[in-house]
């Protein structure tokens, strides 16, 4: 497909994506965060939410949660910063609550989505977006994710909208621009640089003979 085309059908999917989440959300209680769902997999949410609010009150990372088994060096349970700078600009933003909380995964799905659309119409045409789109809202864990404020939509959000502005640049941008681009994920997770293993193969395969 076309640039043009690409970004417009983009566009439709990021609306139609934010319209399922405001659909989903009818019967969802958007007062509070839900720590314990699969099975307690969730309880993360309480860790990233106080150093969020540390980071947004004092301007540096730290948490007030010490688990007995990092008892000697709680600060070795703080993750990569990118997460904890994007809740805590929620934070900044619009205040403390579950809401804002939320926000920045609600946001990620709807990136995600429409990241995934541009990349698969963009290399193999409409119907391949389409289906791409259609697996990933599909995923039951990404609709629960997006309702939680764990990292895990951001991260994902973060890597296929990085490799999908690489996608669109020109051969001479892509060289340069490929390094900041590989960390903007890195900031997030530290396996985020390993998209620079389709940017690469990206560059290898469009190259002239």
């Amino acid at each position: 497909m076309d640039l043009r085309t690409t970004l417009l059908g983009g566009v439709v999917v990021a609306l139609l994506s934010a319209g399922a989440l405001w659909l989903a959300a009818d019967g969802f209680d958007p007062s509070r965060l839900h720590l314990y769902g699969l099975r307690g997999r969730l309880n993360d949410q309480a860790g990233y939410v106080m150093t969020a609010r540390i980071l947004a009150d004092t301007g540096s990372l730290g948490s007030g949660i010490i688990l007995p088994a990092y008892a000697d060096d709680p600060a070795s349970r703080i993750y990569m910063p990118g997460y904890y700078v994007v809740l805590a600009l929620s934070y900044a933003t619009l205040g403390y609550g579950a809401l804002p909380s939320l926000l920045p995964s609600l946001t990620a799905f709807v990136l995600a989505t429409a990241s995934l659309f541009a990349i698969a119409a963009r290399r193999y045409g409409l119907l391949a977006g389409t289906v791409s789109v259609a697996l990933f809202v599909a995923h039951a864990p990404n609709g629960v994710f997006a309702f939680t404020a764990m990292a895990e939509l951001c991260f994902l959000a973060a890597g296929v909208l990085a490799f999908a502005v690489f996608l669109f640049l020109g051969p001479g941008a892509r060289l340069v621009l490929a390094p900041v681009l590989v960390g903007i994920p890195f900031l997030f997770r530290e396996t985020g640089a390993l998209w620079s293993i389709p940017m690469v193969l990206l560059v290898f395969q469009e190259a002239p003979d």
